[in-house]
């Protein structure tokens, strides 16, 4: 009813001590959706916040009825203090998730895998990354905002001490990574 009413989709009775900062909805099964889940400290009221203990990557395959943990902070980094700033599908391979955070980008090829444990991710560029975009109609080419260096004040994200800022591009999915001049 175009935003009219809203109902809960299940995450305040199943993620532990958790707020939803990104959702992101499969592109052709409209069943799937994928949410960042953020703990209730620190932060902004306006800014994603820490994943802490309880907080990661959440899955559903059932429009929000049932939810499921694909990612957690020993998913990225093993780092509680991690902020995930957005989540980018890949269109033609749906299966494959890319997680821009604080400490890096994080990129899943079995976002797909029916047993939430086994859902690997690997960091394929280090830093804090605030934003990330896929090109329209090439899946393989990602831009970003990033800082290489260490922020100064780790706890807060990308939001203070951080410099100098970098835009940087993929033309391989995430292999390989060029500073855009």
């Amino acid at each position: 009813n175009s935003g009219t009413t809203w109902q809960n989709a299940g995450s305040d009775s199943q993620w532990k001590r958790s707020g939803c900062s990104y959702a992101l909805f499969h592109p052709t099964d409209y069943k799937t959706w994928y949410a960042a889940a953020s703990s209730a400290s620190g932060g902004s009221e306006n800014m994603p916040r820490n994943i802490f203990f309880h907080g990661g990557i959440h899955r559903t395959s059932d429009e929000g009825v049932n939810w499921e943990q694909i990612a957690d902070y020993t998913d990225f980094g093993n780092n509680i203090w991690t902020i995930i700033y957005k989540i980018v599908i890949d269109p033609v391979n749906p299966e494959t998730l890319y997680v821009a955070t604080s400490s890096g980008i994080y990129k899943t090829t079995n976002s797909d895998e029916t047993i939430p444990n086994n859902v690997s991710w690997s960091n394929i560029l280090s830093g804090c990354v605030y934003d990330l975009e896929m090109r329209p109609n090439n899946n393989q080419t990602l831009y970003t905002t990033c800082v290489t260096a260490p922020c100064s004040n780790s706890w807060d994200g990308c939001t203070s001490g951080c410099s100098p800022w970098l835009l940087k591009y993929s033309q391989d999915g995430g292999n390989t990574w060029n500073d855009l001049s």
